[in-house]
């Protein structure tokens, strides 16, 4: 993640979950993974945006926490404070889209194959780990909401943005 010269000043919220080296608390970033980070306690954050008035969703190579800003990769600097950017925080979880991995965020629309049959629903943050709102067909309001794994090979089928139809 990128942050600007401003933010190394002044007291900011450290998105590397008390690992040593944050790119803002110190100047350079390291080459290898340090502490829990190493050992892979730790997933990798990350986050995207979806630009509500562009209507375009973009990766996200900047964050500040303190001052509501993202940065694109582009370069292009957002402020997510005035409604206009939602950001998304990826899960740590990889999911398939088709025949590709990718990596399933905030917002993403699943679908998980069980033994009774498939549940579908948007991808939360809630109560301290990532889960997905299970809808059932008939229904468009969650009916329950469920942890998710790797291991249930979860299918990005499209996101509560670009595809909100998808929940209906």
């Amino acid at each position: 993640m990128w942050f600007d010269e401003d933010m190394r000043k002044k007291k900011h919220t450290c998105v590397w979950a008390g690992i040593d080296n944050c790119p803002v608390c110190t100047p350079s970033i390291p080459s290898k993974p340090a502490g829990n980070e190493a050992r892979g306690d730790i997933r990798k954050i990350g986050f995207r945006g979806w630009h509500r008035v562009q209507k375009r969703m973009f990766e996200i190579s900047g964050v500040s926490f303190e001052r509501h800003f993202v940065i694109e990769k582009s370069g292009s600097k957002w402020d997510w404070h005035d409604e206009v950017i939602a950001v998304m925080e990826y899960s740590g979880f990889q999911g398939k889209n088709g025949r590709k991995t990718v990596g399933i965020y905030e917002g993403d629309i699943i679908r998980i194959q069980y033994e009774d049959g498939p549940a579908v629903g948007d991808v939360e943050f809630c109560d301290g780990f990532f889960g997905f709102n299970v809808r059932e067909e008939a229904l468009r309001h969650p009916k329950y909401f469920s942890p998710f794994h790797e291991q249930d090979r979860p299918e990005v089928i499209g996101n509560i943005y670009e595809n909100p139809n998808l929940l209906n």
